[in-house]
């Protein structure tokens, strides 16, 4: 067994250069390439979304915390019109815009209920002029216009209606004085038809109302804001602030009034976030080069590991094409490259095998030209020996030499037939096809094979189109139907109810027959070898006979193949049989 390779291989394979043709190379910057690139338009994209990015998510927050102040300035104002409401319902609640004028005990009770909470200085009563007529004192009132002669007038407030309820205000702090604001409502009229007497007002602590605005201060976005319609801007404290060019975001509260998130600085923001995004560019910088780093560093290791691989592979490849077949590339692992080297090897043992198939086939070709060469040497004396044996004169009275003499006549016969196959089998002639009615040739085979079926109790049917034809040498087609009926026939003998059903038909574009029969039927290992020469599962027999119809069917551009169901495959022996499907071209 040869299993070096020549020595020029190795000068072959070291031509290829890393730096010169290498395919791995190629691939090596190409995988460089590929990390790169991506790598820097990701960090591009980065970099220019993720300030913005940050600002969106900011804004949201920002927008939820605004409309939770809106939420509960709103609850506040809800709850005063409320109670303004009640009081403003009352029946006898005008009289105290008249003087002298005493309300009963319970509706000052009512009234002083509603007012005694922490955020309220007091109940007001005005004329329809907004003239004040009236002043009740809550738990948080001091000064005027409660306990002192100051003025007190809200010609100068601005008025905003809120359904059926008047806003006004707000004041702001003065003078040490809380700010304040005026939330408003018309006095029922006593007789259906008047006018109402007036109006009915809590005033209430400005800071109560702003309070909610402590959610929005913060040192890093900045403070919350309520902007009124006169375009002041009240802290959470109530305190005043200067308006804001650059407000961060706002919602709207009521008719022009804004509830706004201002910064403490105009440009802290912008250079919070440009301080952020510089750091951010350093530390991407610094991960893009270490990526690049330790990717360089995996595919250097990765194209050596691989060159080490693959030079085996090369190796081998050009040992098989100088034809040594014998030679193992080793393998080791579980990958493609592993799977590679297998293939090659068994591509190597393959192609040994084909060889060694195709020496095997040259032989059995000149054997097969040894062998009609002397069977033709072989059939000229025997047919002597015949036609001196047939001419031997043998008393009557010996019936032991004419026993004898019958016997080595008939022997001759089976050596002439055995011989026939062999010359057919070797060197069939070449088929003359042409256009064939498969009905018509059908029904004269089944003519011939009839009486013998009769004699074996064997019933023959036939299922034909008249309309099915196919191309094909009528002479071998005749001999292979014949051939495929007497094995049948042999099949079925000895066998109770044995049937055989002949059908022609199309399908296609091609003309099939089929042969079969309910006989004991083949089992799978000798399906495999039926059609093989010299095979055979009868006692006398030469093998031959599918062998010679294949290679018929063959020669004229058709198909055979069988299907059967031996005992063995069935556990109902009346459920077994064979078909023979024959394929034809029309």
């Amino acid at each position: 067994m040869e299993s070096s390779i020549p020595a020029q291989e190795p000068t072959r394979s070291q031509s290829i250069r890393f730096w010169e043709n290498s395919i791995v190379r190629r691939y090596f910057f190409l995988s460089l390439l590929v990390t790169f690139i991506p790598l820097v338009i990701t960090i591009f994209l980065y970099d220019r979304l993720t300030g913005e990015l940050q600002q969106n998510i900011d804004q949201q927050r920002y927008q939820l915390q605004l409309k939770q102040v809106k939420s509960e300035m709103t609850s506040m104002l809800q709850r005063h019109q409320t109670a303004l409401r009640a009081i403003a319902s009352l029946p006898d609640i005008g009289k105290l815009l008249q003087k002298d004028v005493q309300l009963s005990s319970a509706t000052l009770n009512l009234i002083y209920f509603d007012i005694d909470r922490p955020e309220i200085y007091g109940a007001l009563f005005f004329s329809h002029q907004w003239q004040l007529k009236q002043a009740l004192p809550g738990q948080s009132a001091s000064g005027s216009p409660y306990w002192n002669g100051d003025t007190f007038s809200i010609e100068q407030l601005p008025k905003i209606q809120i359904g059926s309820d008047w806003l006004i205000g707000p004041q702001p702090p003065l003078r040490g004085k809380s700010g304040w604001y005026l939330i408003a409502r018309q006095i029922e009229a006593l007789d259906q038809g008047k006018e109402s007497p007036g109006y009915v007002a809590f005033q209430v602590r400005l800071a109560s109302l702003t309070s909610p605005l402590t959610i929005l201060d913060s040192e890093q976005s900045g403070y919350g804001c309520l902007k009124t319609s006169s375009n002041s801007c009240f802290s959470s404290l109530a305190g005043l602030k200067p308006p804001s060019k650059n407000t961060i975001s706002s919602v709207n509260f009521l008719s022009n009034w804004q509830i706004q998130l201002n910064p403490d600085v105009s440009f802290q923001q912008a250079s919070f976030y440009q301080e952020s995004q510089t750091s951010q560019r350093g530390l991407y910088m610094a991960v893009a080069i270490i990526t690049l780093t330790l990717v360089s560093l995996f595919f250097t290791a990765l194209v050596a590991r691989t060159r080490r691989r693959i030079q085996p592979l090369i190796h081998g490849a050009e040992a098989i094409a100088d034809g040594h077949w014998n030679h193992i590339i080793p393998s080791t692992g579980h990958d493609e490259i592993t799977q590679l080297t297998r293939s090659l090897n068994r591509m190597a043992e393959q192609l040994k095998s084909l060889m060694s198939a195709r020496i095997q086939m040259e032989k059995k070709v000149t054997q097969g030209d040894f062998a009609t060469g002397v069977a033709h040497e072989i059939r000229n004396p025997l047919a002597t020996i015949k036609v001196c044996l047939q001419s031997l004169p043998l008393s009557s009275n010996n019936a032991q030499a004419t026993e004898l003499k019958q016997l080595m006549l008939e022997e001759i016969d089976r050596i002439n037939q055995l011989i026939q196959n062999l010359l057919d089998y070797s060197k069939p002639p070449k088929p003359l096809t042409h256009q064939i009615d498969c009905s018509a040739l059908l029904q004269r085979v089944l003519i011939l094979v009839e009486p013998l079926a009769k004699e074996h109790s064997i019933a023959l049917t036939l299922k034909t189109s008249d309309q099915t034809q196919c191309k094909a040498d009528p002479e071998q087609l005749h001999q292979v139907i014949m051939n495929l009926l007497l094995n049948s026939i042999e099949a079925l003998s000895g066998t109770e109810h044995g049937q055989i059903h002949l059908h022609c038909y199309q399908q296609n574009d091609k003309a099939v027959i089929t042969v079969t029969d309910n006989g004991p039927g083949i089992s799978e290992t000798d399906q495999k070898k039926v059609m093989e020469p010299f095979f055979t599962t009868k006692t006398s027999g030469t093998g031959l006979g599918l062998a010679i119809s294949a290679r018929l069917v063959e020669l004229n551009n058709g198909q055979l193949s069988l299907s059967s169901r031996g005992a063995d495959q069935t556990s109902n022996q009346l459920d077994s049989g064979t078909t023979a499907i024959l394929t034809f071209n029309i």
